[in-house]
């Protein structure tokens, strides 16, 4: 520790978090200790706090900045060096600086040598993952995995022999390696996909075209590398909390509605916190990026383990009380009224939303003059849908609630959500059927009918 503030660690590759105490360093926030992350290869480190590391002799390979602290990453020696971020200093960074941050290995397993290619190609836009090697069966992969852990999976649903989702169940999931599933879009397909994020797969991307490619290469590699950073161990909590339950009753009003929205990591989140939920219920509409068919499995597949009724929602829908609308995938999602009721509106989405269901279209269709509460739920999920979205709903008067960080496994969207509502509620999974249904009503939110 010099006189600007410096940590220095001198690190062999590695993944760990130190914990500087408040008394031992000026830059330690209020709550006592500053986090300090480096991402490597291996798991090796030692502190040093030599006088001999010369900053200005240093080149700057990567930074990683969060909300109370910057990382830096040498090229040139394995250092660190830790501050307290300032925004000038951030600008000066970034105009001086060309970041680089530390790649991740990918395994490709699937049969087909094409979907080999087509993920390579995906991988080449990415400046985080990097190809490291292929398999071709189940067998095979575990023989490379038991060799050398990758740091990231990309699994195929359909393979000869061991099939992915076994292989999961089996193997993969008692690895603890982020895993995506790669998959065809059919309705075949969905409840094997499901299956899987239950078993403790983050993500699935379908099996594009050449066409596709071209288009959205850059999006699948933004869910692989979200994927590769996401939280495992919080979904394996979710997991393997899955058969705890504890009813939550709505104790002001069961008029208006309920709205969630979730991304990565949502299936099993929405299944732990709708279980929970004892009629009566307001209706409650659910927007989960999924496509179409997907949608209509995680419909099926909510229902069997839920109280209140879990529906694919279709157009012209009446919204009831005790049940929950699942959010057609590929397509476009709105609440409209008509008369006293409530109505889904499903149309096909002709724009370029990045997010079909997108969650923002969603929160921002609900009539400003609509009776009754308003409460809205952001979950788990890469990007910022739904930031938008909520901030018009809490400008008519709603409660907004956001999915705590400590057991998202991305969080993005609730994050986006913190950022752009003044007065959202932070909750835990576990605990949000309760939050909801302690705050649906307490307001006494009543809209003017015009």
């Amino acid at each position: 520790k010099g006189e600007c503030g410096i940590w220095l660690f001198q690190t062999k590759g590695g993944s760990f978090s130190y914990y500087i105490d408040k008394n031992d360093s000026p830059f330690a926030p209020d709550d006592g200790v500053l986090k300090i992350k480096y991402v490597g290869d291996e798991s090796l480190f030692r502190t040093r706090m030599g006088a001999d590391a010369k900053i200005s002799d240093l080149v700057a390979k990567s930074l990683f900045i969060e909300e109370k602290t910057e990382v830096w990453v040498w090229a040139s020696k394995p250092l660190l060096r830790v501050k307290k971020p300032l925004l000038q200093a951030r600008k000066e960074i970034k105009s001086a600086v060309s970041l680089a941050p530390s790649t991740k290995k990918v395994l490709i397993v699937d049969d087909s040598a094409l979907v080999h290619k087509l993920v390579k190609e995906i991988l080449s836009c990415s400046d985080i993952l990097t190809f490291d090697r292929s398999a071709y069966s189940a067998d095979e992969a575990k023989k490379l995995i038991l060799e050398e852990k990758p740091d990231l999976i990309t699994l195929d649903v359909h393979m000869p022999g061991m099939n992915g989702v076994d292989f999961l169940r089996t193997f993969l999931a008692h690895q603890n390696i982020p895993t995506v599933m790669v998959t065809a879009i059919g309705i075949n397909e969905g409840p094997l996909v499901l299956e899987a994020l239950a078993l403790g797969a983050l993500d699935y991307i379908q099996k594009p075209t050449l066409e596709e490619l071209t288009h959205n290469k850059s999006f699948f590699a933004k869910k692989l590398e979200a994927a590769c950073s996401a939280d495992n161990i919080a979904l394996t909590s979710i997991a393997t909390g899955a058969s705890h339950r504890k009813y939550s009753h709505f104790t002001h009003s069961t008029d208006g509605i309920i709205l969630i929205g979730s991304s990565t990591g949502g299936p099993l989140t929405l299944a732990a916190i709708l279980k929970n939920f004892a009629p009566p219920t307001p209706p409650i509409v659910i927007c989960q990026h999924i496509p179409e068919h997907f949608s209509q499995a995680l419909a099926r597949r909510l229902n069997e383990q839920t109280q209140i009724d879990c529906i694919h929602g279709e157009d012209q829908m009446i919204l009831e009380k005790n049940a929950a609308y699942i959010c057609k995938g590929g397509r476009l999602t709105t609440v409209s009224r008509q008369g006293t009721n409530l109505i889904l509106n499903v149309r096909e989405d002709l724009t370029d939303r990045t997010y079909k269901p997108c969650i923002d279209a969603l929160f921002e269709s609900i009539p400003s003059t609509l009776e009754g509460p308003i409460t809205c739920s952001i979950l788990t999920g890469m990007g910022d849908d739904g930031a938008k979205g909520a901030k018009y709903l809490e400008m008519i008067g709603s409660t907004i609630l956001a999915q705590d960080e400590k057991d998202c496994v991305v969080f993005g969207m609730p994050r986006a959500v913190m950022k752009s509502v003044r007065g959202a509620i932070s909750a835990h999974y576990n605990d949000m059927a309760d939050e909801i249904c302690a705050h649906h009503g307490k307001n006494g939110r009543r809209a003017k009918v015009g």
